[in-house]
């Protein structure tokens, strides 16, 4: 079946979060505690079925594209657990975790610590999924599908990438209503009849978040993905 970046979705996504700051400030990355308060976290975790590990993506910053900065002498925790600097020459300063898939969907403590003045923010996640079991083979009519962790409103990316060099891959926004995902049949037209790859990602901003920051959200990532075989519309 055949690749692009779009069909590694979660791999271009993360790669848009650590370059949106490239070219917008000269800044040093280093920064002193007593500053934190003018500064804005972004708390990034993507989940992927193809994982059994959660990754977290975390940057500091003065502006939304501002690049990223050290806390210098404080500690970031994530659920007690020291997470260490890492940087780039283009992006700034970030901070990277790793947490088992299997333990996400539950609490979790932000903790950002300064000598013995500590402050914790607990979030939990809400677990995003297919419900509906797909057949091994589907027509390319009207589709529907049923799922949970996404509120009535809210949308979703929807991807379905068919074997064929010869046209384009669907890739398109929906909203989702009464916890369903519905597919017009003619938006499958411009795919190739046989096995398909869809994905559904969904993203969410879960919490605002201020530990002794101006400002901060972290938002989830996640995917679900399926393969059958798309047959011709039944009219």
């Amino acid at each position: 079946m055949k690749e692009t970046l779009w069909s590694k979705p979660f791999a271009f996504l993360s790669l848009l979060f650590l370059l949106a700051s490239c070219g917008q400030t000269n800044e040093s990355p280093a920064i002193g505690v007593s500053r934190l308060e003018r500064m804005r976290g972004d708390f990034l975790f993507t989940v992927s079925q193809e994982s059994d590990l959660v990754h977290g993506l975390i940057r500091f910053s003065l502006s939304a594209n501002g690049l990223g900065r050290s806390l210098g002498e404080a500690q970031l925790l994530l659920d007690e657990t020291e997470l260490r600097a890492d940087s780039t020459e283009m992006n700034g300063v970030f901070y990277e975790a790793e947490l088992p898939a299997e333990h996400f969907f539950a609490d979790h403590s932000l903790t950002i610590r300064e000598g013995n003045e500590a402050n914790t923010e607990v979030f939990s996640v809400p677990r995003f999924s297919l419900i509906s079991e797909l057949p091994a083979s589907l027509p390319a009519n009207d589709l529907e599908f049923r799922l949970e962790g996404v509120e009535d409103g809210e949308s979703v990316i929807l991807m379905i990438v068919d074997t064929s060099f010869a046209n384009n891959d669907l890739n398109r926004k929906y909203t989702v209503m009464g916890k369903k995902l519905f597919i017009p049949g003619a938006d499958l037209d411009i795919l190739s009849k046989g096995p398909v790859s869809m994905e559904i990602l969904f993203e969410k901003k879960i919490r605002t978040v201020r530990l002794p920051l101006k400002s901060g959200t972290i938002t989830v990532r996640q995917s679900e993905r399926r393969e059958f075989i798309l047959g011709p519309a039944i009219r």
